[in-house]
Protein backbone atom coordinates (compact mmCIF):
# COMPACT_ATOMS: atom_id res chain seq x y z
CA UNK A 1 0.00 0.00 0.00
CA UNK A 2 1.13 3.75 -0.70
CA UNK A 3 1.26 6.27 1.77
CA UNK A 4 -1.47 7.96 -0.28
CA UNK A 5 -3.71 4.97 0.38
CA UNK A 6 -2.51 4.42 3.97
CA UNK A 7 -3.52 8.30 4.18
CA UNK A 8 -7.18 7.84 2.42
CA UNK A 9 -8.43 4.56 3.36
CA UNK A 10 -9.46 3.86 6.27
CA UNK A 11 -8.24 -0.08 8.21
CA UNK A 12 -10.42 -2.48 6.81
CA UNK A 13 -13.41 -3.68 8.85
CA UNK A 14 -13.30 -0.24 11.21
CA UNK A 15 -16.20 1.53 9.64
CA UNK A 16 -19.97 0.79 10.33
CA UNK A 17 -22.02 1.08 7.45
CA UNK A 18 -23.14 5.18 8.24
CA UNK A 19 -19.01 6.02 8.93
CA UNK A 20 -18.49 4.22 5.34
CA UNK A 21 -20.99 6.43 3.72
CA UNK A 22 -19.75 9.36 4.93
CA UNK A 23 -16.07 8.24 4.11
CA UNK A 24 -17.41 7.49 0.28
CA UNK A 25 -18.82 11.05 0.23
CA UNK A 26 -15.91 12.72 1.34
CA UNK A 27 -13.50 10.62 -0.92
CA UNK A 28 -15.58 11.68 -4.03
CA UNK A 29 -15.80 15.35 -2.80
CA UNK A 30 -11.72 15.73 -2.70
CA UNK A 31 -11.78 13.47 -6.00
CA UNK A 32 -14.58 16.39 -7.48
CA UNK A 33 -12.15 19.41 -6.14
CA UNK A 34 -8.95 17.30 -7.77
CA UNK A 35 -10.67 17.94 -11.23
CA UNK A 36 -11.83 21.31 -10.65
CA UNK A 37 -15.68 20.13 -10.32
CA UNK A 38 -16.46 20.98 -7.04
CA UNK A 39 -17.49 25.18 -6.71
CA UNK A 40 -16.96 25.18 -10.96
CA UNK A 41 -20.68 27.11 -10.72
CA UNK A 42 -19.28 29.80 -7.96
CA UNK A 43 -16.08 30.15 -9.36
CA UNK A 44 -17.52 31.35 -12.63
CA UNK A 45 -19.87 33.99 -10.56
CA UNK A 46 -16.71 34.71 -8.16
CA UNK A 47 -13.57 34.42 -10.68
CA UNK A 48 -11.18 36.85 -8.64
CA UNK A 49 -11.57 34.68 -5.91
CA UNK A 50 -9.04 31.88 -4.78
CA UNK A 51 -9.82 28.36 -5.14
CA UNK A 52 -8.85 27.72 -1.79
CA UNK A 53 -11.16 30.47 -0.42
CA UNK A 54 -13.70 28.92 -2.27
CA UNK A 55 -15.02 26.11 0.32
CA UNK A 56 -15.94 29.35 2.84
CA UNK A 57 -17.29 31.31 0.52
CA UNK A 58 -19.63 28.13 -0.12
CA UNK A 59 -20.57 27.58 3.28
CA UNK A 60 -21.37 31.37 3.56
CA UNK A 61 -23.81 31.96 1.09
CA UNK A 62 -25.78 28.51 2.04
CA UNK A 63 -26.13 29.92 5.85
CA UNK A 64 -26.68 33.71 4.29
CA UNK A 65 -29.54 32.34 1.68
CA UNK A 66 -31.11 28.97 3.60
CA UNK A 67 -31.70 25.49 2.18
CA UNK A 68 -34.20 26.85 -0.42
CA UNK A 69 -32.33 29.55 -2.00
CA UNK A 70 -31.69 28.92 -6.11
CA UNK A 71 -27.92 29.29 -5.06
CA UNK A 72 -28.97 25.80 -2.52
CA UNK A 73 -31.15 24.15 -5.01
CA UNK A 74 -28.86 24.86 -7.93
CA UNK A 75 -25.97 22.87 -5.77
CA UNK A 76 -25.49 18.85 -5.78
CA UNK A 77 -23.14 17.01 -4.03
CA UNK A 78 -22.62 14.07 -6.79
CA UNK A 79 -22.07 15.08 -10.58
CA UNK A 80 -22.91 11.72 -11.92
CA UNK A 81 -25.95 12.06 -10.01
CA UNK A 82 -26.67 15.42 -11.65
CA UNK A 83 -25.57 13.64 -15.31
CA UNK A 84 -27.85 10.58 -14.78
CA UNK A 85 -30.87 12.96 -13.93
CA UNK A 86 -29.89 15.18 -17.23
CA UNK A 87 -30.32 11.80 -19.39
CA UNK A 88 -33.12 10.61 -17.95
CA UNK A 89 -35.19 13.79 -18.33
CA UNK A 90 -33.46 14.20 -21.87
CA UNK A 91 -34.95 10.62 -22.65
CA UNK A 92 -38.66 11.67 -22.07
CA UNK A 93 -38.41 14.59 -24.29
CA UNK A 94 -40.53 13.70 -27.48
CA UNK A 95 -39.18 14.10 -30.43
CA UNK A 96 -41.42 17.29 -31.96
CA UNK A 97 -40.64 19.15 -28.58
CA UNK A 98 -36.89 18.33 -29.03
CA UNK A 99 -35.03 21.81 -28.97
CA UNK A 100 -32.38 20.09 -30.98
CA UNK A 101 -34.58 19.69 -33.60
CA UNK A 102 -35.71 23.00 -33.40
CA UNK A 103 -32.71 24.89 -33.59
CA UNK A 104 -31.64 22.50 -36.63
CA UNK A 105 -34.65 23.40 -38.41
CA UNK A 106 -33.79 27.46 -37.52
CA UNK A 107 -30.10 27.23 -38.88
CA UNK A 108 -29.87 24.69 -41.21
CA UNK A 109 -33.00 25.30 -43.58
Amino acid sequence: MNPTEQATSPPPGTMDAEAEKGWIREAHAQLSDLVGLRYHVLYHLFPGWAHHNLGQAHRRLMAHFGAHSPYAVANHSNYFVVVWDLLKSASKIRRKDSAIDAWRAEHQG
